[in-house]
C-alpha cells in the first residue's frame, strides 16, 4: 500500500469487487422476482459468461497492444453504461435484450482483466508482487462475501434499479481511480510492422512454449477444473441433498469464502523456496472434501474443510499470479493471462453440465472417486516439468519489474 500508484488501483478495484457481488444478485432476483421462468435465468447468466469466454484472448491481445489503462477504463464505462442500463429498463424488456446487456458486461470483464493482471508489475517492485497479489486477492474475496447479501438488501429494500445503479457507482470510481494511473517506461503500443493479429495472438503460444513450467500449470488447471473443481460445485449439494442437509450448502460456500480470505493473507506473506510445490499442493485441499462428501462426514467437518479448500486454492492463486508476473515478458504478459483464463473458464461450463449426468447413471459416490482420481493424477504430473516446482527459474529483481522500460506512457 506504500506504492501511490498502486493503492489507487486497490481502491477503484475494491469498490469494482463490491459492485461484482452485488449485479449477479441482484440480476437473479430480478428475473425470477418478476415471475419469469428459471430457463431466462440461466440464458442470462449464460450470455454474460459467453461474453466472457469468447473474448478473454481479444482481451490480452489488446491489453499487449494498446495503453492498458485505457482499455480497463473504456471496458469500465462500457460496463457502467449496461449496468445503469439494466438500472433503467431491466424490469421492462424481454430475454433477448437483458441477455444481449449480460454479454456487453461479459465483453468488458474480457478486455479488462487481463490487462489488470499484466498491468501490476509496472505499480509495485517484483520482490512486492507477491504482497500486492495477495492484498488484491483478499479485497475480491472479501466484496464477494459482503456484495452478495449487499444486493438482496437493496433489491428488497429498494428494488432491482437500485442495485444496479449501486454497481454503476462503483464503476465510476473505478474509471475515476484509473484516470490517475499512468504506466512508466515505454512499450510498443501497436505491433511491429509486417505482423497480422493472429501472428500477435499466436505470440503467447510461443511465450508458452518458452516456459514449459507454465504451459504445465495451464493446462493442470483447465483439466483439474473440468475433472474436479467444476464437479465438485455440483456434487457437493447433491450429496447434501440425499442426506437431507441442502439447507446447509450456502454456510458451506460462505466457509469457502473466508477460508480463501485467509489463504490470500497468508500466500501475500509468505514467500516458499518452491512456490510451485507449495501451489500445486495447496491445491489438494479438495481432497479431504472430496473424501468427506464420499465418506458421510457431518456438517461440522465438512465446514471445516472447506475453509481449508478456500484457503488452497487462493494460496494458489496468489503464489501463480505472481510468477507469471515475475517470469513472463511483460509485452506478452497479457495474452498469456488470458489463455491462463480460457483454459479454466472455458473447461468449466463443461465440468458443470456433464457431472449431474455422469452421477445420474454412474452414481454419486463413482463420480466422486473419478475426481479425487483426478485430482491426483493432475496434481502429480505437472512436478515432470522442469521448472514448475520453482514456477520459473532464475533471480527475481529486487527493485522494479523488469520490463518497466519497455512499456509506454
Amino acid at each position: 500500500m506504500r506504492h501511490k500508484r498502486f493503492r489507487r488501483l486497490w481502491v477503484g478495484q475494491a469498490f469494482s469487487s463490491l459492485g461484482n457481488g452485488i449485479t449477479p444478485v441482484a440480476l437473479t432476483l430480478l428475473l425470477l422476482g418478476s415471475g419469469r421462468p428459471a430457463t431466462h435465468l440461466g440464458w442470462v447468466l449464460g450470455a454474460q459468461s459467453a461474453g466472457l469466454i469468447l473474448f478473454v484472448l481479444v482481451g490480452g491481445l489488446l491489453g499487449d497492444r494498446v495503453d492498458r489503462v485505457s482499455l480497463m477504463a473504456v471496458s469500465d464505462v462500457v460496463r457502467l453504461a449496461s449496468t445503469l442500463l439494466l438500472a433503467i429498463v431491466g424490469l421492462h424488456v424481454g430475454l433477448v435484450p437483458l441477455m444481449a446487456i449480460a454479454f456487453v458486461l461479459g465483453v468488458g470483464g474480457a478486455m479488462f482483466e487481463p490487462a489488470e493482471r499484466a498491468m501490476l508489475p509496472s505499480l509495485v517492485p517484483n520482490n512486492e508482487l507477491q504482497a500486492a497479489n495477495g492484498l488484491t486477492g483478499v479485497t475480491n474475496r472479501v466484496a464477494l462475501i459482503l456484495g452478495p447479501p449487499l444486493g438482496a438488501f437493496l433489491v428488497a429494500g429498494f428494488g432491482p434499479g437500485a442495485a444496479f445503479g449501486i454497481d454503476a457507482v462503483t464503476f465510476l470510481i473505478s474509471v475515476i481511480s484509473l484516470l490517475t494511473l499512468r504506466e512508466r517506461g515505454q512499450r510498443p503500443a501497436v505491433a511491429p510492422p509486417g505482423r497480422s493479429l493472429p501472428a500477435e495472438a499466436w505470440e503467447g503460444v510461443r511465450t508458452l512454449r518458452k516456459h514449459p513450467w507454465a504451459a504445465a500449470v495451464i493446462i493442470q488447471g483447465a483439466v483439474q477444473v473440468l475433472l474436479v473443481h467444476a464437479p465438485l460445485t455440483v456434487l457437493a449439494p447433491l450429496v447434501l441433498r440425499t442426506r437431507g442437509e441442502l439447507s446447509s450448502y450456502g454456510w458451506l460456500l460462505s466457509l469457502q469464502a473466508v477460508g480463501a480470505v485467509l489463504g490470500a493473507l497468508l500466500a501475500g506473506r509468505w514467500h516458499p523456496s518452491e512456490p510451485g510445490t507449495v501451489a500445486l499442493l495447496a491445491m489438494l485441499g479438495g481432497l479431504p472434501v472430496l473424501i468427506g462428501l464420499v465418506a458421510g462426514f457431518p456438517v461440522p467437518v465438512l465446514s471445516a474443510l472447506m475453509i481449508l479448500y478456500g484457503a488452497g486454492g487462493s494460496v494458489f492463486a496468489v503464489l501463480w499470479a505472481s510468477a507469471l508476473q515475475r517470469h513472463i515478458p511483460n509485452v506478452v504478459l497479457a495474452r498469456v493471462v488470458s489463455l491462463d483464463y480460457v483454459g479454466q473458464l472455458g473447461l468449466e461450463p463443461v465440468g458443470l453440465a456433464i457431472t449431474a449426468p455422469l452421477a445420474a447413471i454412474a452414481g454419486i459416490a463413482a463420480t466422486i472417486w473419478a475426481s479425487i482420481s483426478a485430482l491426483l493424477i493432475t496434481t502429480a504430473a505437472p512436478f515432470a516439468v522442469t521448472g514448475v516446482r520453482e514456477l520459473g527459474r532464475g533471480p527475481v529483481d529486487d527493485g522494479p519489474s523488469r520490463d518497466l522500460d519497455e512499456r509506454r506512457l
